[in-house]
């Protein structure tokens, strides 16, 4: 399942920004070949706005391969990870606060399978603030209580009814807020699994709260 949530969130984020890039610069090419005949000083002008957007197009294969495979996942652990995340979010929804708040953490290990999961699932969860609930501001929490690690992502956004989502997911025969809970339940220990849970409603923002069992 994460592999077809993969696939498609890739496909969405390239169909949605960077193809429209790559397009627009194949017009504006060909564009600028007619213009340099008749009008070399506008030919050059245009040749810089060319150049901004291969540069955004460039920042969109960047990230796109940060998000997908972000190394310091690998060598500095999630909550390292997250904060990059939270810091290219941060250049690219500039209206929106983003923080990252941490508490005894130091020292957190766990399989790489686990930590790529839980990235995973945060990165959903502020894809979707972003996306849908209109926030001023967005937290990611972590707080480790013993053998038990939580993750709070939460925004001050519009809010929704949570049952009446979870309708609209059946009737669209989508997973909806259920993805969080799939990906959840992926991180064991022994016969310990991980849970979701997400609140909200209408003009109260939004939490979607992830616990998971830590290797003793």
């Amino acid at each position: 399942m994460l592999q077809e949530q993969a696939r498609h969130y890739l496909a969405r984020e390239i169909h949605d920004g960077l193809a429209q890039k790559l397009a627009a610069i194949t017009m504006n090419i060909d564009f600028i070949k007619r213009m340099v005949q008749t009008n070399p000083p506008a030919a050059v002008k245009e040749l810089d706005k060319l150049g901004d957007l291969y540069r955004r197009a460039n920042y969109d294969v960047r990230t796109l391969l940060g998000e997908l495979k972000p190394t310091t996942l690998e060598t500095r652990g999630l909550p390292v990870a997250v904060e990059e995340l939270l810091e290219r979010y941060r250049m690219q929804y500039p209206d929106i606060q983003f923080h990252l708040e941490t508490k005894r953490v130091e020292g957190l290990t766990m399989p790489q399978g686990d930590k790529s999961t839980l990235y995973n699932v945060v990165q959903e969860a502020v894809n979707n603030a972003i996306k849908h609930a209109e926030p001023r501001n967005v937290w990611v929490r972590f707080e480790r209580e013993g053998f038990r690690l939580s993750i709070a992502i939460q925004d001050d956004g519009k809010g929704f009814d949570v049952d009446e989502e979870r309708k609209k997911a059946l009737a669209r025969g989508s997973h909806g807020l259920s993805n969080y809970q799939e990906r959840a339940k992926q991180v064991m220990v022994g016969d310990k699994s991980g849970i979701a849970e997400v609140r909200s409603s209408p003009g109260k923002g939004s939490t979607v709260l992830i616990t998971v069992p830590l290797e003793v």
